[in-house]
């Protein structure tokens, strides 16, 4: 997971669960010992979060952001597979997607888990019936928050924005920096600032193209 939608040496991505349930099982799905981790449990909030859980919103990803895409387009869950499936945290497509909403000031992305294929497996080779039933099917799956994952691009966007933390069994602990601006923030975390984190980025992606592959 740690790759998706920031890209490895892309962004620096802060990813969460929406539910103890998605963080459990998506540590065990990329193959952490849970014996040797703590559970983190954060309140916060942000106002201009990129929702790749609507399936609208999806379909105007990628005939925005992916060339020749046009005809996939009209099918939502091959172009969900490309978002959650490849490999174990992002691909070319989801690199871009996170890469080019950074640009576009958003400060993260809601997704589905890749165990979300689960649920849509069986209309995966069905798009005479996908075009009646998407709807229920989506609007069940995003009701769903143990398929729900988030990335936040920015960490000091992050840190003001937290209103509390929990770690482990400890007690919630409100945060004393929320709220105080990215500029004091990035003075207490010179090293590490917003800074830093832009002198990390590459060059700007290249734009994915979509190759369809006959059946």
């Amino acid at each position: 997971m740690r790759s998706r939608f920031a890209g490895k040496g892309i962004n620096c991505g802060h990813y969460f669960g929406l539910s103890l349930e998605a963080a459990t099982q998506e540590a065990q799905y990329y193959g952490m010992d849970l014996e040797k981790v703590v559970l983190i449990e954060v309140e916060g909030e942000s106002k201009r979060i990129l929702d790749l859980t609507h399936p609208e919103v999806i379909k105007y990803i990628f005939q925005d952001f992916i060339d020749s895409s046009r005809n996939m387009a009209l099918f939502y869950y091959p172009m969900l597979q490309i978002l959650i499936e490849q490999g174990k945290g992002g691909n070319h497509y989801t690199d871009y997607i996170g890469w080019y909403a950074k640009r576009l000031q958003y400060d993260g992305i809601l997704f589905y888990s890749a165990r979300a294929l689960e649920h849509v497996a069986k209309y995966r080779y069905n798009r005479n019936t996908e075009s009646f039933e998407y709807q229920n099917e989506f609007y069940e799956m995003r009701k769903n928050a143990s398929l729900l994952n988030v990335v936040l691009f920015s960490g000091m966007k992050f840190v003001n924005e937290i209103k509390s933390i929990s770690v482990g069994p400890n007690n919630r602990l409100q945060n004393p920096y929320r709220g105080v601006g990215l500029e004091k923030i990035s003075e207490m975390f010179s090293e590490h600032g917003q800074g830093y984190q832009d002198k990390q980025e590459p060059s700007p992606l290249v734009r994915p193209i979509y190759f369809p592959i006959d059946d």
